[in-house]
Parts: structure tokens; C-alpha cells; sequence
């Protein structure tokens, strides 16, 4: 008896077997990276609507209202040194553009959706601060020598 062709069709069974084996391997992996695509675009989200809900709640406490609205009051035409003479003011200026500054790094880094920033969290507010403030805000980026300062916020005015 020749027992060749049993061991062949054992051999291609086994073949086969492995084959679909590795496709199977390779289906799972592809599903897997999917899913898990998935969940870590859900737990961004998650986490920007924390952090935006977060940066929405302190631009609209009552001070940084009133810090706002005083920014407008300044009008386009105001002098830079007229923020530096006053400490309190300033500090408080320099509160609200840090938290614009970080609105527009989520926005830049992708964190926060852009169009949620400008529509629902402070597009105009950043935009506004920024046509005001420019002067102010440029004179101390050439204080500082970084040219780093308000880069952010610049971006997401522009962006606006």
C-alpha cells in the first residue's frame, strides 16, 4: 500500500488549516485596532467636552465676565502702558488671556474640536480680546524675547 498520498493530503490539510488560521489572526488583529480606534476616539471626546466644559465655566464666572467687558470698554484706541500702570487690572487681563491662550493650544493641538470653540466656548470673546489687546499683547511678547507669548491665542483669533 502506498501511504504518499496520505501523507500529502495530511500535509495540505495542515496547509490549509494554517492559512486560514493566519487570516483569521490577521482579521482579528484588523477588528481589534478598529475597535480600539474607536474607544480612544470616544475617550477624547470624552475628555475635550471635560476640558471645554471646564474652560467654559471660568470664562464665565463673574470676574472674568467683568475682566472681559472692561477689555472691550478699552476700545481698539487705548494705550499698552495703560494696562501695565494698573496691577490689578493687568491681573486680571493676564487671567483671561491665559485661558484663551489655553482655548486656542486645545483648538491648535486638536483637543477641542475648533468649530465647538468658536461656536459654543468663546470665538468672539478670543477674537475681540485679541484686536484689543494686540498692542498689549505684542509688547509683551518683545519683553518676554520668546515670541511665544499669545501665540496661541493669535492662531485661534485668526482661526475665528
Amino acid at each position: 500500500m502506498d501511504w504518499t498520498w496520505g501523507w500529502t493530503a495530511i500535509g495540505a490539510i495542515a496547509t490549509c488549516i494554517l492559512a486560514g488560521s493566519i487570516f483569521v489572526a490577521i482579521w482579528q488583529i484588523i477588528v481589534t485596532r478598529e475597535n480600539t480606534n474607536k474607544q480612544l476616539e470616544a475617550a477624547r471626546k470624552s475628555t475635550s467636552a471635560q476640558v471645554a466644559v471646564q474652560l467654559f465655566q471660568i470664562l464665565r464666572e463673574e470676574e472674568a465676565v467683568e475682566t472681559i467687558e472692561k477689555i472691550y470698554e478699552l476700545g481698539p484706541n487705548y494705550s499698552a502702558g495703560f494696562i501695565k500702570n494698573d496691577a490689578e487690572l493687568k491681573k486680571k487681563i493676564e487671567h483671561v488671556i491665559d485661558n484663551l491662550e489655553l482655548l486656542g493650544a486645545l483648538v491648535a493641538q486638536r483637543i477641542i474640536d475648533k468649530q465647538l470653540a468658536i461656536e459654543a466656548y468663546s470665538g468672539s470673546t478670543a477674537l475681540r480680546c485679541w484686536y484689543v489687546l494686540r498692542e498689549y499683547i505684542i509688547e509683551e511678547r518683545n519683553r518676554r524675547r520668546g515670541g511665544l507669548y499669545c501665540k496661541y491665542l493669535e492662531d485661534f483669533a485668526r482661526r475665528t
